[in-house]
């Protein structure tokens, strides 16, 4: 027990998750074929699954890869957007002007991209950028996206209208619900 706790307190000494991790005085950066340094540039989306996904990308990327990373300070408000910035667009946060005139590529990943649901603006990008099309791959799960009610709101006209709570468990600061009492709760026909 004590060999774990101090591997990880020399882990967390060193600027480090994994024991062996590459320290961040020896990591390098990318270069271009104009010889200009720069990090893996990474795009956060804004889903608490993707949050995991690129902390997992992270130290992948820095400690195991050893390459310095840098995370765009804008969240995209769709992956639409998320397209605009992964082919290079200066402004691609900006829907009235993108920034597409002189692009210079800066983000080179991004994690749970929802862009297929967006075929038309995806084909447009497709089209008009072909050769910076990023690339698209599977994280291992596949979701559905759509519309859908708040656990507040649910919660709320549970409570008002039939007097009981939907049962809900909330792990790392996501709420996730117990989904038979939510359905029955929909569709009345549990509830007497």
């Amino acid at each position: 027990m004590f060999g774990l706790i101090f591997l990880t307190w020399l882990a967390t000494a060193a600027g480090t998750c994994l024991p062996n991790g590459v320290i961040p005085e020896l990591r390098k950066n990318l270069t271009n074929a104009q010889g200009e340094s720069f990090p893996v540039g990474v795009i956060l989306q804004p889903y608490a699954s993707a949050r995991l996904a690129h902390e997992v990308l992270a130290v992948l990327i820095t400690e195991v890869l050893g390459y310095n990373l840098r995370s765009d300070p804008n969240v995209p408000p769709s992956s639409v957007d998320m397209l605009y910035a992964m082919v290079g667009c200066k402004t691609w946060f900006n829907k009235d002007d993108r920034g597409c005139e002189v692009r210079k590529i800066e983000l080179h990943l991004a994690v749970e991209s929802w862009h297929l649901s967006y075929p038309n603006s995806v084909e447009s990008v497709r089209q008009t950028y072909q050769a910076e099309m990023p690339l698209s791959a599977d994280m291992g799960y596949m979701g559905d996206t759509g519309q859908y009610i708040s656990a507040n709101a649910v919660e709320a006209e549970a409570r008002v209208s039939h007097g009981f709570m939907v049962s809900s468990t909330t792990v790392m600061g996501m709420s996730f619900f117990n989904h038979h009492v939510f359905h029955c709760f929909l569709e009345t026909q549990c509830l007497s």
